[in-house]
């Protein structure tokens, strides 16, 4: 808990300082968000760390964030001509400026922090099947630089606050963020003495419920609910304290990874929803062969509606890919 801290700390320090290094502070913010599992904001970071990748479709100006719309102007060259006297003209060359609809800058945190050095910079590009010039203010690149800084921060902000306030959330991540860890190093006792080798969700289980004991008093495991559709379904771990209850799943093969798990939350989500004393519910999905694809969706998907009677809902998969 205190590393996690300490981290947060060092970092709104870095960001609130006069001449904050954005990309170490990136950097930072990627194992926050990997320590809390945050797969939404872990995916912004590696996006702005790495470039916005162009699709074969052109990439939606609704889908990048609104700092990277920058403001540019379209040169083209133009011939005036000037009377000089008797019915001479002089032909005088130019550039005229018209303004463009936002440019959607795509390229990584680098290269924006170079661009932000220039006073103006160049770019062409084909329209219509013809070179033309884009010129863009090195002003609009520090306003990206702000842009990214400002959600990092309030990113950050959000973190320490829910630190304060539910160190038991930040007790269950600690654990979830050790346990494959834990469970590589049981597998391997000296002289071969027998062990837990995780093969299946009992296994997971029973590890999972020696690690919880550290941290939380009055577990009660296998917590028998209310008559739901003909069955009485049971969540693997209550802590009745802090009013969360756990569901442990472990990933089978590809099949149930990428096609029944998710219903299997689904319906597990409906069963608990007459627990009034569930307030916090986890899923705890371990996946040691990375079987689960496309786990930022996945996640995005099962947490975005959240039942009533719920206070959150948080879907944790580990290790992480």
């Amino acid at each position: 808990m205190n590393r996690i801290h300490n981290l947060l700390d060092q970092l709104d320090k870095e960001l609130l300082s006069e001449e904050p290094k954005i990309l170490k502070c990136m950097k930072m913010g990627r194992l926050v968000a990997k320590y809390y599992n945050d797969t939404t904001v872990l995916e912004w970071i590696n996006k702005e760390l790495n470039g916005y990748v162009q699709t074969d479709k052109l990439l939606e100006k609704s889908n990048l964030p609104k700092y990277r719309l920058l403001t540019c102007m379209l040169k083209t060259p133009y011939f005036e001509q000037h009377p000089i006297g008797w019915n001479q003209a002089l032909q005088i060359k130019g550039n005229r400026f018209d303004k463009m609809p936002d440019f959607s800058f795509l390229g990584s945190l680098s290269q924006v922090i170079d661009l932000s050095k220039k006073e103006i910079i160049d770019f062409t590009r084909d329209l219509n099947g013809a070179n033309y010039t884009l010129v863009i203010n090195g002003s609009e690149f520090k306003n990206v630089i702000m842009g990214v800084t400002l959600k990092l921060l309030d990113y950050v902000n959000e973190k320490m606050e829910s630190l304060g306030n539910t160190l038991e959330d930040t007790c269950l991540m600690n654990i979830f963020n050790k346990f494959h860890g834990i469970a590589k190093r049981l597998e391997n006792r000296y002289d071969n003495r027998p062990t837990i080798i995780i093969e299946n969700e009992y296994d997971v289980q029973d590890l999972l419920n020696a690690l919880l004991y550290e941290h939380f008093d009055s577990i009660q495991v296998e917590e028998y609910g209310h008559m739901y559709a003909g069955k009485r379904p049971r969540v693997d771990f209550f802590l009745r304290y802090d009013e969360i209850a756990i569901e442990v799943k472990c990933v089978r093969d590809s099949n149930h990874a990428n096609r029944i798990l998710r219903e299997e939350i689904i319906l597990d989500i409906a069963y608990y929803s007459k627990r009034k004393e569930f307030k916090h519910l986890y899923f705890f999905i371990y996946d040691p062969k990375s079987l689960l694809l496309n786990r930022t969706d996945f996640i995005k998907d099962l947490e975005e509606n959240v039942p009533e009677n719920y206070s959150s809902i948080k879907i944790v998969i580990k290790p992480d890919l």
